[in-house]
């Protein structure tokens, strides 16, 4: 007869050994100082301000008719590297406590790698604001891959997440009473309750960051009515900004939920699913249909498909070193694409352009090692049901099929938002494999 072996939440106080080395009395000595508090309310801060995107919120950026998406504006530029210096800060703080992760380094090559392209190519500020924005998401996952480690993170996560969410619908409706929303209820009719939408590039981070904080309430949701009920409200409100990609990448996280939640979970995190499905069609299913279908073509792809020739060619004529970052920006803008947008919209494609074949394989081997690690875990302790895995797995999962249809990778807020549950997933690894010695 096999005894089973009760093992407590992974909520609870994680398991410590007494310090062994001088860099784990060192470490412990640096969570009990007032750097390490500062610097995990930085992190926290980040990730409630990722849906946020000023240059739209007072005007001056690409929702306005007739302006260059190539050029930047200095709000903007303020705020990527008010960022931009957090996240450099935190990293440092980890270092100092020598406390970094290897799969967190492992973003490091890429980052070389461009600042070598960028000085080969002779890029201007607008190219090396992308390089920047990388190194944004890189850094904050370095710091907070050591920083976010302790047992609550994961509920704080949930709540900061959904903070993130409200501060970018408050800057939606600050948007508005400026004035600078000219396309609301004119192509997709937002309602209300959907940060404003300008048509100008704002519909990824108002779409996705709600489904990223529905995916890790549903995950968590089981007996919890609240975590439930408010999964499903956010799945409703991201998906009133009809974001194509990301209503695919949800329904594919959903499925992978149910296919590794315990049977205890799975009739609950189903009732979300169905309800989420439910409401979502009756709301903004006409709306999702008008979008996809045109008169002219059978599927409107919004001239995604339509560059995927191009950015080939482009690929052909420098396959390894790459044209510079932004790069396909300034090609599609000059070269006169079939599309209606000159940004690629396939972030494999745009980076082989941009970086390169030996960046894409620098950039995207990170990140795939990355989403099979947590698929892996998710599912191989399934039976003592990691929450954490399970958000962290089914966030990643919906990034990778998002990147496909839409710029996710360049997107500081949105690998943010992403990587912030891998963060806190890979504190629980340790735990976890704590409580099984």
């Amino acid at each position: 007869m096999h005894r089973r072996i009760m093992i407590p939440q992974l909520a609870s106080a994680p398991i410590q050994s007494p310090p062994q080395t001088r860099a784990e009395r060192g470490w412990l000595l640096f969570q009990g100082s007032g750097w390490y508090r500062a610097a995990r309310l930085l992190l926290w801060t980040v990730i409630a301000t990722a849906g946020i995107r000023p240059t739209e919120v007072v005007g001056t950026g690409e929702q306005i008719a007739g302006v260059s998406l190539l050029q930047t504006s200095p709000i903007d530029l303020l705020f990527r590297c008010t960022v931009f210096v957090v996240c450099l800060s935190t990293a440092f703080f980890a270092l100092s406590a020598r406390r970094v992760r290897v799969a967190s380094l492992r973003f490091v090559p890429f980052l070389i790698w461009g600042v070598l392209v960028s000085v080969g190519q002779q890029s201007d500020l607008f190219s090396i604001k992308q390089l920047g924005s990388y190194a944004t998401w890189i850094l904050f996952f370095i710091s907070a891959s050591a920083l976010l480690d302790q047992a609550a993170d994961y509920a704080t996560l949930r709540v900061v997440t959904v903070i993130s969410v409200l501060t970018s619908a408050i800057a939606g409706v600050v948007q508005h009473a400026l004035g600078y929303a000219p396309m609301v209820g004119f192509i997709w009719e937002n309602v209300g309750f959907t940060r404003i939408h300008t048509g100008g590039g704002g519909i990824l981070l108002d779409a996705f960051t709600p489904y990223c904080a529905a995916l890790l309430l549903l995950a968590t949701s089981r007996n919890r009515p609240i975590l439930q009920g408010g999964g499903v409200l956010l799945a409703l409100w991201g998906s009133g900004n009809i974001l194509r990609g990301g209503i695919v990448g949800f329904s594919v996280a959903m499925v992978w939920l149910l296919a590794v939640v315990p049977k205890g979970v799975k009739l609950n995190l189903l009732r979300g699913a169905c309800a989420s499905a439910l409401l979502i069609g009756l709301c903004f299913g006409n709306k999702i249909i008008q979008k996809s279908l045109s008169s002219g073509d059978e599927i409107n792809t919004s001239g995604r498909f339509e560059h995927w020739p191009e950015l080939v060619e482009w690929i052909r004529q420098e396959p390894l070193w790459g044209h510079g970052p932004n790069a396909d920006m300034r090609l599609l803008e000059k070269g006169g694409g079939r599309g209606a947008f000159t940004v690629a919209h396939n972030e494999v494609l745009s980076t082989a352009v941009n970086y390169g074949i030996i960046g894409t394989v620098l950039l995207c081997y990170p990140l795939l090692t990355l989403l099979l690690r947590t698929l892996r875990l998710a599912y191989k302790h399934r039976r003592w049901r990691p929450e954490q895995l399970w958000g962290a797995s089914a966030v990643l999962l919906m990034v990778a099929v998002l990147s496909l249809t839409d710029n996710t990778l360049r997107t500081p807020g949105v690998m943010i938002l992403a990587l912030a549950p891998v963060s806190v997933a890979l504190n629980t690894r340790v735990y976890l494999r704590a409580k099984l010695a």
